[in-house]
């Protein structure tokens, strides 16, 4: 929905009080052509918020890949996790395997901050966010444990042929420097 504006009570706003003055006007003689101009931008006005919940931008497509991303993650689902790494990245996707036999992430987790930008074309794409939450991490000769956790990602995407925004590289991010750690890779 930012295609147009940022939110939908804008342009509505902006279009009914263009409507009241010209309702209101003494310049517009015609009891026709003031209902038209009135009519008119009413009708836009409350065309807006419809029109811009019927675009969905490539860019929003790739936002809701995020956030069914950390669904998967949150609902346990390594399997749909995986699902959503690219084919062509066998060692991410190795990796994502691993990391969801070991790691179970609370439904507290809260994707925020989100940052996503697409190279012209459209067809690859980058996420830059924060996710907060409650994580597990069981077994591998250690006592499992859990402990409410900050992190900051950037996934780098790729629009594959059957529509579907998969990822094809991650780094984490300390959450506080912003520079990059590895420790995910380890798990």
């Amino acid at each position: 929905m930012t295609w147009f504006v940022e939110d939908w009570l804008t342009p509505l706003l902006a279009c009914g009080t263009l409507a009241a003055v010209a309702f209101v006007l003494p310049g517009i003689d015609r009891a026709a052509v003031r209902a038209a101009v009135v009519g008119l931008l009413l009708a836009v006005g409350l065309a807006a918020p419809l029109v811009d919940a019927a675009v969905v931008t490539p860019r929003e497509r790739l936002v809701d890949s995020l956030y069914a991303l950390a669904d998967h993650v949150v609902d346990g689902d390594g399997p749909g996790a995986v699902g959503l790494m690219s084919p062509a990245n066998a060692m991410l996707r190795d990796y994502a395997g691993r990391v969801a036999e070991r790691v179970d992430v609370d439904e507290d987790l809260r994707v925020f901050d989100v940052d996503a930008t697409l190279l012209p074309g459209g067809k690859v794409g980058t996420t830059h966010f924060r996710a907060n939450g409650t994580v597990r991490i069981r077994g591998g000769g250690f006592a499992d444990f859990s402990r409410h956790t900050a992190t900051r990602w950037i996934l780098k995407w790729q629009h594959e042929e059957d529509d579907v925004w998969r990822v094809r590289e991650v780094t984490m991010l300390d959450p506080v420097s912003g520079d990059e750690i590895d420790t995910w890779r380890r798990l």
